[in-house]
């Protein structure tokens, strides 16, 4: 899976399952829950209702192949993130811009999926000039 189709994947995970804040994923309750399957192995979390951006990116390569380019990727997220705050809007903790991005007052599942769909445009020309050899994923 090429890392344009992970962003894409997570734009359609935030369209099927739901958005949240706060939390990389949370259940149908509101309470914060794993991405993955606690259990164990790369399977997605059951009970995960809703996802951030980051949970989402991660809720997609669950469900993907393993071979992304993962370096390239996060530099088009933040520089997206980072370029997109030039509303004057403060970065005021050292917590990566993506998961700032999300959390911050105003914004929506709307602005997440332009978000997401933003940076997979980008990542689209970078996809195809590097081979994909990492994966975003923990083994």
């Amino acid at each position: 899976m090429k890392a344009h189709e992970v962003l894409t994947a997570a734009a359609k995970v935030l369209r099927d399952f739901g958005w949240c804040q706060g939390a990389n994923a949370r259940d149908a309750n509101g309470k914060d829950v794993p991405v993955a399957d606690p259990g164990g192995s790369r399977r997605p979390n059951p009970e995960a209702a809703r996802f951030s951006i980051y949970g989402a990116i991660m809720r997609a390569g669950l469900t993907g192949d393993r071979q992304t380019q993962t370096g390239p990727m996060w530099d088009v997220l933040v520089r997206e993130a980072v370029d997109r705050r030039r509303d004057g809007t403060p970065i005021t903790s050292r917590q990566h811009q993506v998961f700032e991005y999300n959390d911050r007052e105003g914004m929506t599942i709307e602005g997440a999926l332009d978000f997401l769909e933003a940076c997979a445009d980008r990542m689209k020309s970078v996809d195809e000039t590097t081979k994909a050899t990492e994966s975003p994923f923990p083994t």
